[in-house]
Protein backbone atom coordinates (compact mmCIF):
# COMPACT_ATOMS: atom_id res chain seq x y z
CA UNK A 1 0.00 0.00 0.00
CA UNK A 2 0.89 3.47 -0.54
CA UNK A 3 0.25 4.64 2.90
CA UNK A 4 2.60 7.40 4.09
CA UNK A 5 2.88 9.18 7.75
CA UNK A 6 3.89 12.75 7.40
CA UNK A 7 4.56 15.46 9.73
CA UNK A 8 1.77 18.59 9.18
CA UNK A 9 3.97 22.09 8.78
CA UNK A 10 0.82 23.86 8.17
CA UNK A 11 -3.25 24.03 7.58
CA UNK A 12 -5.04 26.64 5.07
CA UNK A 13 -8.43 25.34 6.15
CA UNK A 14 -9.76 28.24 3.67
CA UNK A 15 -7.96 26.73 0.76
CA UNK A 16 -8.62 22.98 2.27
CA UNK A 17 -4.46 22.52 2.25
CA UNK A 18 -2.37 20.57 4.03
CA UNK A 19 1.51 21.35 3.74
CA UNK A 20 3.68 18.48 5.13
CA UNK A 21 6.90 19.26 6.04
CA UNK A 22 8.78 16.48 3.72
CA UNK A 23 7.57 15.93 -0.05
CA UNK A 24 5.19 12.90 -0.44
CA UNK A 25 6.69 9.97 -2.07
CA UNK A 26 3.41 9.05 -3.75
CA UNK A 27 0.69 9.97 -6.03
CA UNK A 28 -2.52 10.28 -4.27
CA UNK A 29 -5.61 11.24 -6.32
CA UNK A 30 -9.05 12.77 -4.40
CA UNK A 31 -11.45 13.07 -7.07
CA UNK A 32 -15.21 13.76 -6.63
CA UNK A 33 -15.81 9.51 -6.88
CA UNK A 34 -12.64 9.18 -4.52
CA UNK A 35 -10.92 11.00 -1.58
CA UNK A 36 -7.62 10.23 0.11
CA UNK A 37 -8.24 9.33 4.19
CA UNK A 38 -6.05 11.76 6.75
CA UNK A 39 -5.64 10.79 10.38
CA UNK A 40 -4.12 12.50 12.60
CA UNK A 41 -1.92 9.63 15.02
CA UNK A 42 0.09 12.02 17.44
CA UNK A 43 -1.63 12.53 20.65
CA UNK A 44 -0.44 14.56 23.58
CA UNK A 45 -0.43 11.59 25.88
CA UNK A 46 1.56 8.96 24.64
CA UNK A 47 1.97 4.98 25.52
CA UNK A 48 5.07 3.80 24.37
CA UNK A 49 6.70 0.14 24.17
CA UNK A 50 10.52 0.48 24.34
CA UNK A 51 11.75 0.04 20.60
CA UNK A 52 14.49 -2.21 21.79
CA UNK A 53 12.59 -4.29 24.13
CA UNK A 54 9.43 -3.96 22.82
CA UNK A 55 9.62 -4.94 18.93
CA UNK A 56 11.75 -7.73 19.00
CA UNK A 57 9.80 -9.85 21.15
CA UNK A 58 6.52 -7.99 20.11
CA UNK A 59 6.06 -7.17 23.60
CA UNK A 60 4.82 -3.88 24.91
CA UNK A 61 2.75 -2.67 27.28
CA UNK A 62 -1.38 -2.72 27.78
CA UNK A 63 -4.48 -0.73 28.76
CA UNK A 64 -6.75 -3.12 30.55
CA UNK A 65 -10.23 -2.12 32.64
CA UNK A 66 -11.73 -4.70 34.33
CA UNK A 67 -14.56 -5.77 36.54
CA UNK A 68 -18.76 -4.65 36.96
CA UNK A 69 -17.51 -1.78 39.26
CA UNK A 70 -15.10 0.00 37.06
CA UNK A 71 -15.72 2.71 34.60
CA UNK A 72 -13.05 3.98 32.13
CA UNK A 73 -13.27 7.61 30.26
CA UNK A 74 -9.89 7.66 28.06
CA UNK A 75 -9.16 10.15 25.77
CA UNK A 76 -6.59 11.93 23.28
CA UNK A 77 -3.98 8.72 24.10
CA UNK A 78 -1.96 7.32 21.53
CA UNK A 79 -0.60 3.92 21.97
CA UNK A 80 2.60 2.98 20.23
CA UNK A 81 4.23 -0.46 20.26
CA UNK A 82 1.74 -1.49 22.71
CA UNK A 83 -0.13 -4.81 23.38
CA UNK A 84 1.06 -8.43 23.35
CA UNK A 85 1.46 -10.74 20.24
CA UNK A 86 -0.93 -13.48 20.27
CA UNK A 87 -1.37 -13.17 24.40
CA UNK A 88 -5.03 -13.42 25.39
CA UNK A 89 -6.12 -10.26 27.11
CA UNK A 90 -3.10 -7.94 26.35
CA UNK A 91 -3.91 -5.56 23.92
CA UNK A 92 -3.43 -1.63 23.70
CA UNK A 93 -6.99 -0.32 24.74
CA UNK A 94 -9.10 -2.83 26.53
CA UNK A 95 -12.46 -2.80 28.34
CA UNK A 96 -12.86 -6.17 30.13
CA UNK A 97 -15.98 -7.56 31.70
CA UNK A 98 -17.39 -3.85 32.88
CA UNK A 99 -20.88 -5.09 31.68
CA UNK A 100 -24.18 -2.65 32.19
CA UNK A 101 -21.18 0.09 33.26
CA UNK A 102 -19.86 0.29 29.74
CA UNK A 103 -23.06 2.77 29.62
CA UNK A 104 -20.88 4.81 31.37
CA UNK A 105 -17.30 4.35 29.36
CA UNK A 106 -15.89 5.16 26.61
CA UNK A 107 -12.50 5.25 24.26
CA UNK A 108 -12.37 8.30 22.30
CA UNK A 109 -9.78 9.99 19.94
CA UNK A 110 -6.87 7.49 20.38
CA UNK A 111 -4.78 6.31 18.46
CA UNK A 112 -2.82 3.10 17.50
CA UNK A 113 0.17 2.77 15.67
CA UNK A 114 2.38 -0.42 15.30
CA UNK A 115 0.35 -2.45 17.72
CA UNK A 116 1.32 -6.35 18.05
CA UNK A 117 -2.04 -7.28 19.35
CA UNK A 118 -5.46 -5.21 17.80
CA UNK A 119 -5.81 -1.71 18.50
CA UNK A 120 -9.48 -2.00 20.87
CA UNK A 121 -11.10 -4.91 22.65
CA UNK A 122 -14.55 -4.86 24.04
CA UNK A 123 -15.22 -7.84 26.21
CA UNK A 124 -18.48 -8.62 27.85
CA UNK A 125 -19.08 -4.89 28.29
CA UNK A 126 -22.24 -3.29 27.10
CA UNK A 127 -23.71 0.10 25.98
CA UNK A 128 -20.39 1.82 25.17
CA UNK A 129 -19.31 3.79 22.96
CA UNK A 130 -15.59 3.60 21.10
CA UNK A 131 -15.46 7.04 18.27
CA UNK A 132 -12.53 8.55 16.61
CA UNK A 133 -10.14 6.26 17.39
CA UNK A 134 -7.35 5.63 14.23
CA UNK A 135 -5.51 2.18 14.30
CA UNK A 136 -2.42 2.18 11.63
CA UNK A 137 -0.42 -1.26 11.24
CA UNK A 138 -2.49 -3.13 14.36
CA UNK A 139 -1.36 -6.42 13.99
CA UNK A 140 -5.29 -8.65 13.89
CA UNK A 141 -8.67 -7.78 14.59
CA UNK A 142 -8.17 -4.23 14.90
CA UNK A 143 -11.19 -3.62 16.61
CA UNK A 144 -12.22 -6.67 18.20
CA UNK A 145 -15.61 -7.45 20.13
CA UNK A 146 -14.21 -10.30 22.13
CA UNK A 147 -16.85 -13.11 22.95
CA UNK A 148 -19.57 -11.57 20.66
CA UNK A 149 -22.17 -11.67 23.22
CA UNK A 150 -21.47 -7.76 23.74
CA UNK A 151 -24.58 -5.67 23.04
CA UNK A 152 -25.20 -2.30 22.11
CA UNK A 153 -21.71 -1.23 21.52
CA UNK A 154 -21.30 2.12 19.19
CA UNK A 155 -18.08 2.25 16.94
CA UNK A 156 -18.12 5.42 15.21
CA UNK A 157 -15.80 7.13 12.69
CA UNK A 158 -13.43 4.98 13.80
CA UNK A 159 -10.26 4.23 10.97
CA UNK A 160 -8.40 0.96 10.49
CA UNK A 161 -4.98 1.46 8.05
CA UNK A 162 -2.69 -1.39 7.02
CA UNK A 163 -3.45 -3.75 9.04
CA UNK A 164 -1.30 -6.67 9.77
CA UNK A 165 -2.27 -10.39 9.78
CA UNK A 166 -1.21 -12.68 12.38
CA UNK A 167 1.07 -15.42 10.52
CA UNK A 168 -0.17 -18.09 13.17
CA UNK A 169 -2.44 -18.22 15.94
CA UNK A 170 -2.05 -18.52 19.34
CA UNK A 171 -1.12 -21.27 21.38
CA UNK A 172 -1.43 -23.69 18.18
CA UNK A 173 1.17 -24.88 15.76
CA UNK A 174 1.16 -24.92 11.87
CA UNK A 175 4.41 -25.51 11.26
CA UNK A 176 3.60 -28.55 8.77
CA UNK A 177 1.48 -25.67 6.56
CA UNK A 178 2.87 -23.87 4.07
CA UNK A 179 1.20 -20.61 4.12
CA UNK A 180 1.60 -17.58 1.08
CA UNK A 181 4.26 -14.89 1.40
CA UNK A 182 2.19 -12.83 0.11
CA UNK A 183 -1.36 -10.98 1.19
CA UNK A 184 -3.95 -11.02 -1.17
Amino acid sequence: PQNEVMTIKAVDTTKKIIQFTQPIQYFHYAGPEYQVEVALLSRRIQFIGDLADSEPSKFGGHVIVAGSSSVVKLSGVQALRMGQRNTLARYPFHMHMLFSNGSRSWFKDLSCQDTYFRCVTVHGTNNTLVTRVVSYRATGNTFYLEDGIEENNSFLYNAAIDTQYIKYPAAVSYTHLTLPTKRI
